[in-house]
């Protein structure tokens, strides 16, 4: 890995109510290169997106406080966060939870529990990789 890339800001937001899937999240980012941040609750989310600008957010949908599609809402009219793709992270992918989400205005689904080949081809649609390939 090239030097001071420690310096550099956190890629990707993870906003998840849950300290184990942030953790297996985490892993697997990091395992690839990703720098990232945690939010446990729609709130943290939004106070680290008024500070950091992410290149990408995964958003899990139950949460207590505000879910995840009210978070993604609220994310969308903060500057800079238009068109930032947004993931949805659920167990639930029926097409009536997948409509919500689009209309909440989330790019993408990701099936909980998380697969390392799921999450990587989500990241490679949206992203450019740590490395700038």
């Amino acid at each position: 890995r090239e030097a001071g890339r420690a310096d550099r800001a956190p890629t990707i937001l993870v906003v998840d109510d849950n300290r184990i899937a942030q953790q297996v999240i985490g892993a697997l980012l990091g395992k690839n290169g990703w720098r990232h941040d945690t939010a446990r609750d729609g709130y943290e989310a939004l106070e680290k997106a008024e500070r950091v600008q992410y290149q990408l957010v995964l958003m899990d949908l139950q949460m207590p406080g505000i879910d995840g599609l009210a978070t993604t809402k609220r994310l969308r009219l903060l500057p800079g966060y238009a068109a930032v793709p947004v993931l949805a992270l659920t167990a639930d992918v029926s097409d009536q939870v997948r409509a919500r989400c689009r209309d909440a205005g989330m790019d993408a689904f990701l099936e909980k529990p998380i697969h390392t080949i799921e999450l990587n081809a989500a990241l490679a649609q949206f992203l450019t990789s740590p490395d700038g390939d």
